[in-house]
């Protein structure tokens, strides 16, 4: 398997890769609340490889797994109370990680979170933070299995949940 750093010329492919998850994943409507057309968006995951922070999986030729590792927090981060000290530059955020419903279970989110932790390593950040919608417990049970720790819950709007319960999480690089 090859994490692999996506190019623009990978766009419809990762779009076809986030349209499986929503289409086969069962509870996806529960869990992440992703919808086509609403989250991911083609627009989000255009501006996430022209910033050339969207990392794709391969097994082989077949796309796997995807996810964004950006270098900054965005407003909604800044008013949480992290436990690590840092600075907006100092801190990678994990954002969008999908994997190709016959990959799941196979350890391959576990596989995509590391990788975002050497990829924030490597990058000299103190923490990698990220969030999950309340409703998405499995993957609050994944990263509280990764080590990550819980600092907060904030209720916010997005076009794919409405208002909703997002809890925040962070994992301390020790930087």
């Amino acid at each position: 398997m090859n994490l692999l750093k996506a190019r623009i010329d990978d766009l419809n492919a990762v779009m076809n890769l986030y349209n499986e998850i929503i289409d086969q994943t069962e509870n996806i409507d529960v869990y992440a609340r992703w919808k086509k057309g609403l989250h991911p968006t083609e627009k989000m995951i255009r501006e996430y490889i022209e910033m050339n922070a969207l990392y794709i999986l391969k097994d082989n030729s077949n796309l796997i797994g995807a996810m964004a590792v950006t270098s900054d927090d965005d407003t909604q981060y800044q008013t949480i109370e992290w436990k690590v000290s840092a600075k907006e530059n100092e801190v990678a955020v994990l954002h969008i990680l999908g994997v190709h419903p016959s990959y799941q279970k196979k350890g391959i989110g576990d596989r995509l979170i590391d990788e975002a932790l050497r990829i924030a390593k490597d990058t000299k950040k103190k923490a990698l933070r990220l969030n999950a919608l309340a409703s998405n417990t499995p993957a609050q049970k994944l990263y509280v299995k990764k080590r990550f720790v819980y600092c907060g819950t904030l209720n916010l709007y997005a076009e794919n949940t409405g208002y909703t319960d997002f809890l925040f999480y962070e994992y301390s690089l020790g930087m």
